[in-house]
């Protein structure tokens, strides 16, 4: 009986109340002497940008900012009168960089007083500002002269899958931070991982989904399958036995490439000699795989196009693996002897690729320019976060070395874009290519380049503003 008596009054209670509330709401509206708040500003790292036309603004960055900081700047307005939808291209609003140095990595020359746009995720014109029609209710950003490229492409992100911890399909946090979201700071948008232990592959798919979770907040990721290697190598039974697959006949090369293909990795590895064979004797690193067991591996991989890409830090291992078909080098090929002109030869021949890693080994004075002279083809890659190198530290190696900004550039955009087999949605900055965009705070050709590429102040993910400078700084 007692509880039947509540409820009517607890009825009447609850509907006071909602008059209430209401009454006061009608109160709090704002003024005409007040000025509303606009629903949203421009999106953080783990928010998806407004998906209505945004109110264009012109704003100017006076400071560089930290690239290690989270960035942020309220100046960069989007403000929209519905909620975001998340994680859709079609919600992100148009995006405007003007009056800036365009370097498109295309081979053209930069385009000063330039201007990209991006709309729905994908750059829709690039060229000198005066020639482009910015569109209607677009977010535009004055750059001042700063430097607008595409996004930075490490190819070769050594030991990264195997330091996530994957737990219950979620990334952890500390690693998250670490090896995916710091690196999208200092301009890195799509990385290669390598170096993956064989146990972990199986659980590949759990990855990727974990991976996808975060959207733009951090880098693409293109999985390269766990390394090939002979089963009686220093490499196998001394150093890397989790992050290397034993093989001893051609027979059981082809049986596990087919299997790591079956995984899903995205491309096949082999190692000759690993890093620590530096200190060995010939006799002490063999046996490494042979030709006939390169070409099958070859063959399996290309036969259901997947390309396959291996380390040889010997000019007689890079010799066979490049005679038997491989796509292309993971790391300079002789680190404590000269290149000899014929392998320098060969590799142009064939049109091989060479990743740097200078993180682990840097090549011999002037190897890599006559290297490039010769027509050869370097791709930017840093071996982090196994050396616990960033990109400045190759780009350093790579200036000591005699490479030239453009060279530089284009080692981290277009030609790393290439052995990843993206060169038609990223690496250049061109109509209908994915907008990965990264903004240098500085003229790259005419200030200081390792200075200017390490200070990355806006970067552009998929055609979301990920990273940009903090309210503060002004």
């Amino acid at each position: 009986m007692k509880s039947q008596q509540i409820y009517p009054l607890l009825a009447n209670f609850l509907i006071v109340t909602s008059l209430i509330l209401a009454a006061c709401q009608a109160d709090s509206s704002p003024d005409s002497g007040s000025v509303a708040a606009p629903e949203s500003t421009s999106a953080e790292v783990s928010e998806p940008l407004q998906d209505d036309p945004v109110e264009t603004v012109e704003v100017t960055v006076t400071t560089s900012a930290d690239p290690e900081e989270p960035l942020q700047d309220d100046a960069v307005e989007a403000a929209t009168e519905t909620e975001p939808t998340a994680g859709t291209q079609e919600s992100q609003p148009s995006l405007v960089l003007h009056n800036g140095l365009v370097v498109t990595s295309t081979g053209d020359e930069p385009i000063a007083n330039g201007a990209v746009v991006i709309e729905n995720g994908l750059i829709t014109a690039v060229g000198p500002e005066a020639s482009i029609t910015f569109p209607e209710g677009a977010t535009v950003i004055d750059l001042e002269g700063r430097t607008i490229m595409p996004g930075i492409v490490d190819a070769r992100a050594s030991d990264l899958l195997n330091r996530l911890e994957i737990d219950e399909g979620q990334i952890s946090t500390v690693p998250l931070e670490l090896y995916l979201r710091n690196p999208l700071k200092t301009g890195v948008t799509t990385v290669r991982a390598t170096g993956w232990n064989w146990d972990d592959m199986q659980d590949i798919a759990e990855y990727r989904t974990a991976l996808n979770s975060h959207g733009n907040t951090i880098p693409s990721v293109v999985i390269v399958g766990t390394g090939l290697a002979h089963s009686e190598s220093s490499g196998y039974t001394k150093y890397y036995s989790d992050q290397l697959v034993g093989v001893g006949t051609a027979d059981e090369a082809r049986q596990k490439t087919e299997e790591i293909i079956q995984l899903g990795a995205d491309q096949v590895s082999l190692a000759m000699s690993t890093g620590p064979s530096l200190n060995e004797a010939p006799e002490e690193r063999a046996p490494v795989l042979t030709l006939e067991q390169v070409q099958a591996i070859v063959e399996t991989a290309h036969a259901q196009d997947k390309l396959v890409v291996g380390q040889a830090i010997f000019a007689e291992e890079a010799m066979t693996v490049v005679n038997g078909g491989l796509d292309e080098l993971l790391s300079w090929p002789t680190p404590i002897e000269h290149m000899p002109e014929e392998l320098i030869e060969t590799l142009v021949t064939h049109s091989i690729p060479v990743v740097s890693a200078f993180g682990a080994a840097a090549p011999q004075e002037g190897d890599v320019r006559r290297f490039l002279d010769a027509g050869g083809t370097l791709v930017f890659g840093t071996l982090s976060p196994s050396t616990g190198t960033e990109p400045i530290d190759d780009f350093r190696i790579m200036e000591l070395s005699g490479m030239t900004p453009v060279e530089m550039i284009m080692s981290a955009t277009a030609n790393a874009a290439y052995v990843l087999e993206m060169s038609d949605v990223i690496g250049t900055l061109e109509v209908g290519k994915r907008a990965d965009v990264i903004v240098l705070d500085g003229n790259i050709f005419e200030d200081n380049f390792l200075n200017t590429i390490n200070n990355v102040v806006y970067v552009i993910k998929n055609g979301e503003l990920v990273v940009q400078p903090e309210a503060n700084e002004s």
